[in-house]
């Protein structure tokens, strides 16, 4: 996600690519960004006013003249970019004000809401029982009112309240409006995607023939995690110490049926202050394409998250941010900001 920047500016931030194309710091911290960007403005002499935060621009007709602080100084300046980012992870300073600051100026706000988020489940005490536990190369569908809405392959993990990772955070935008919807949502989780049902039978037969003096535990142990186990034992009401010699067609179908379908309902998603990204945000209708521009007030600029785009995770969204911020960049010094105008 940094390799354009870090080639043009220079700032030595080594990255990493994971499964899914998806890039990441080297260093796994984050930290590393802040101190090189905070580097690259301190050589290029680029002065950062803290404790001060933005009450309100002061515009004459199509045009800002100024910005007035909350401890009544005033700044004024040619132009004025709005990259306050967006509502979430309040934690680190985010407050979503970028949002009331445009919608004063006369833009129009997108609904905002919590992307990238995790999401409580409604089956608790098996949320407890999977606790910790991740899960690679499985296949998350999502079902809104019992029809099937989204699919996505790839990791997920679990919480003691709920559920996470690349698939989940990635789903999560839809599944947000969904529940803003008041719809019923529901997850299916084929735990075994690379194999049919009928394959997967006859994988556990093939278990059950080549093992038959061990217990169903044991078997599943080759084909699960073992907190799965248990709730797979628990919902086919099958003994953990039963012999796979007596175990019953009707029953292989029951497990067949848990390992392609592990079904789990979810009430609520974590909201802001867990989201990565929010989603929503200023109109891109009443933004100029070409170079982040207002179309309400000539001199005003948008970058970042505070913009209605958001993406999936795996460094997009920080791509968006940084590109998004050197294109006003260069525009602004390439004096090309009033052509819209």
């Amino acid at each position: 996600m940094f390799k354009s920047f870090s080639h043009r500016q220079r700032i030595g931030v080594k990255t990493a690519s994971e499964r899914g194309k998806r890039v990441f710091l080297k260093s796994n911290n984050a930290k590393e960004i802040v101190f090189a960007l905070k580097n690259l403005l301190k050589k290029n002499k680029v002065e950062i006013i803290y404790k001060a935060n933005v009450k309100k621009f002061i515009k004459k007709e199509n045009e800002i003249i100024a910005v007035k602080l909350e401890n009544k100084k005033i700044f004024r300046g040619k132009y004025f970019v709005l990259a306050t980012g967006g509502a979430s992870y309040p934690r680190t300073g985010s407050t979503g004000d970028g949002y009331k600051l445009a919608k004063d100026l006369g833009h129009e706000i997108i609904s905002i809401r919590p992307s990238l988020v995790p999401f409580e489940i409604k089956e608790q005490k098996k949320i407890e029982i999977l606790n910790g536990l991740i899960l690679k190369n499985v296949k998350l569908k999502v079902l809104v009112n019992n029809k099937k809405e989204l699919e996505k392959f790839g990791e997920m993990q679990f919480y003691k309240w709920g559920i996470s990772g690349a698939i989940v955070l990635n789903l999560s935008r839809k599944i947000v409006d969904f529940l803003n919807g008041k719809k019923k949502i529901k997850i299916s989780i084929d735990l075994k995607p690379a194999l049919s049902d009928e394959k997967l039978t006859n994988r556990l037969i093939r278990e059950f023939k080549k093992f038959p003096n061990l217990s169903i535990e044991k078997i599943l142990r080759k084909l699960i995690p073992e907190k799965l186990i248990k709730i797979c034992l628990q919902e086919t009401k099958i003994s953990f110490s039963k012999n796979v010699k007596i175990i019953s067609n009707n029953e292989k179908i029951k497990i067949v049926k848990f390992l392609k379908n592990f079904s789990l309902e979810i009430t609520k998603d974590r909201g802001f202050s867990e989201a990565i990204i929010t989603a929503g945000g200023i109109s891109t209708k009443e933004i100029y394409k070409n170079n982040l521009q207002s179309k309400i007030l000539k001199n005003l600029f948008f970058t970042g998250e505070v913009i209605d785009v958001d993406a999936d995770t795996g460094g997009y969204n920080l791509q968006w941010a940084f590109s998004s911020s050197y294109l006003v960049a260069e525009k602004l010094m390439n004096n090309e900001e009033m052509k819209n105008f």
